[in-house]
């Protein structure tokens, strides 16, 4: 997956007029229709919702729906990708580049070298425009990503090692290694252990269960879907502890349940969690951290952004019912992600092997429950800091 700050993607307080904007009064459907489990009116509804949400107001909403599309309808829509490499936002063109990277949408090509050569491009955009035209058969400008690897801007850093990870060049494990001795920002070191993972480095996928199990829920959140995409060793019995461990956040444990499903694994009390989660996400919340625990819109929208993510990853078709209703939900960023879900739902995956139910494990002592906490905010060079915490 692209490289994201611990906050960043689908993550976004609620901007209830962007449904106003996009016009999502002219879809053909309502929450109450039988029609609203049809895979096709889903389909129509699902890419609706995404070539809507890229005209947003919102910079970050604009993001997840750019991400989206370059991951369901790929170069069906390159157009739109084209369109975010000239956002005005950073979040938006990063999020492109990588897109256009993902699936080698050539029509970028020309507009990527611009991005490199532009002495003002964001440092993030042009790592991640190295990495779309690596991906294209061009290493011209890979050079430069070993002179980002040691800004001074952290989220360049960050950027330039997620993406060398992501080229899958062996050659770049030792100058990981030596950036990690002395790397002292928590999310930029995360970027290079996962990098490293990428590239066969073992010790690296070791490290990555113990990133799962810290303290700061943001860090956890950023590394579990990594475990289940990468597959690393032990990964089936990491995720099902997170998962079945009720000492553990809600959140983390509905990462987890999406990340079993990445894996390839379904387990019948991960998708009860991340329906819960999804319907009703404030008792659940309430149900962990206690009765009086304000709820705020953005733990409610991460909460439920992530369960629409995880059932997205599962394979099971009867999760349209339970996704469909939420492509008209007042939170746009919820809707993205419903939308994203019925897209990766209704599009060809392997079999997915059921896990058999276990008793929820006694909890460790390292895994008491801890509220939510934010790294703080890293301000970016040239005031461009829209690229919000993971």
């Amino acid at each position: 997956m692209t490289f994201r700050k611990p906050t960043q993607v689908l993550t976004k307080t609620l901007f209830v007029a962007a449904c106003v904007i996009a016009g999502c009064g002219e879809m053909a459907w309502n929450r109450d229709s039988e029609m609203a489990t049809d895979p096709q009116r889903a389909r129509m509804d699902a890419r609706t919702v995404l070539l809507q949400s890229v005209h947003s107001s919102d910079p970050l909403i604009r993001t997840h729906a750019v991400e989206a599309i370059g991951r369901t309808l790929g170069d069906q829509e390159g157009r739109i990708l084209l369109q975010g490499l000239a956002d005005p936002a950073v979040s938006v063109q990063y999020a492109a580049a990588m897109a256009a990277g993902d699936i080698a949408y050539r029509p970028a090509g020309p507009r990527l070298v611009e991005i490199v050569k532009d002495p003002h491009s964001d440092q993030r955009v042009v790592s991640a425009a190295i990495y779309a035209l690596h991906r294209m058969g061009s290493d011209a400008y890979t050079g430069q990503l070993a002179v980002l690897l040691h800004s001074e801007f952290d989220e360049g850093r960050a950027a330039a090692a997620a993406v060398m990870g992501k080229m899958g060049e062996p050659s770049a494990i030792g100058p990981l290694r030596s950036m990690l001795v002395d790397e002292k920002t928590p999310a930029v070191r995360l970027a290079i252990v996962e990098s490293l993972t990428r590239l066969g480095d073992s010790a690296s996928a070791q490290m990555l269960e113990s990133y799962a199990k810290q303290y700061f829920l943001d860090l956890r959140l950023a590394v579990i879907p990594t475990i289940g995409e990468l597959h690393v060793p032990g990964a089936q019995r990491i995720l099902r502890q997170l998962l079945r461990n009720a000492k553990n956040p809600p959140r983390v444990r509905v990462a987890a349940a999406g990340a079993m499903g990445t894996l390839g694994m379904y387990a019948n009390d991960g998708y009860q969690m991340a329906q819960s989660a999804l319907e009703n996400p404030d008792a659940l919340l309430r149900e962990f951290y206690g009765d009086k625990h304000a709820v705020s819109d953005v733990e409610r929208s991460s909460l439920q952004q992530l369960a629409a993510l995880a059932l997205g990853k599962m394979g099971n078709q009867k999760a349209l019912a339970v996704l469909h209703p939420f492509l008209q939900e007042d939170d746009p960023a919820v809707r993205v992600a419903a939308a994203m879900a019925v897209l990766q739902l209704l599009s060809p995956q392997q079999p997915l092997t059921p896990v058999a139910d276990e008793p929820a494990p006694t909890p460790a002592p390292d895994e008491t429950p801890s509220p939510a906490r934010r790294l703080p905010r890293i301000q970016s060079s040239g005031g461009m800091d829209e690229l919000e915490e993971k």
